[in-house]
């Protein structure tokens, strides 16, 4: 650690308190939380009779293609996070992605799907639906009435009033 502000805070809190090194924090302890946090969402997963996925898409900070995938237990679990790299976010790559997380938790034990209404989604939900018909695959409520605001507030009589407002 090397932030002298940081380190005096500490020592004014506890003393006695020894910081951990760089080292140590960006590996051993990191590593101990990661695999704590695994196995809980791991198992947390395992014991729920019903769950759903969420997929969204987007590309981060540095352009890089994304796509999250979460969980629900039906609490939220973030469960994977997937760089695609060069690979495009078509409906078909996206559909198998999920697939695989299908199989690798229990297809069984999956009651829902929910996506953003990009294309390449809406083209998975059909290619899910279409192999997984017991699953409810729909899109999601608030970006779908996002979207719809949106284009309200195209209309020329809806960007006055907000306008005005």
């Amino acid at each position: 650690m090397k932030n002298k502000d940081w380190i005096d805070f500490i020592k004014n809190i506890r003393p006695s308190y020894s910081l951990p090194s760089r080292f140590v924090l960006a590996n051993r302890l990191l590593e101990k939380e990661f695999n704590r946090v695994e196995a809980e969402v791991s198992l947390n997963i395992t014991k729920s009779m019903a769950i759903g996925l969420q997929c969204d898409g987007w590309s981060n900070r540095r352009n890089e293609s994304i796509i999250n995938f979460i969980v629900s237990t039906p609490k939220p679990f973030f469960y994977k996070s997937l760089a695609s790299n060069e690979e495009k976010h078509t409906g078909e790559y996206v559909a198998q992605q999920m697939e695989k997380i299908l199989i690798e938790v229990g297809q069984d034990k999956f009651y829902g799907i929910v996506t953003d209404n990009a294309t390449a989604m809406v083209k998975a939900r059909d290619i899910l639906h279409e192999k997984y018909p017991h699953i409810a695959i729909y899109s999601c409520a608030p970006h779908t009435l996002n979207l719809l605001v949106l284009d309200i507030l195209k209309c020329k009589t809806a960007s006055k009033i907000e306008f005005n407002c």
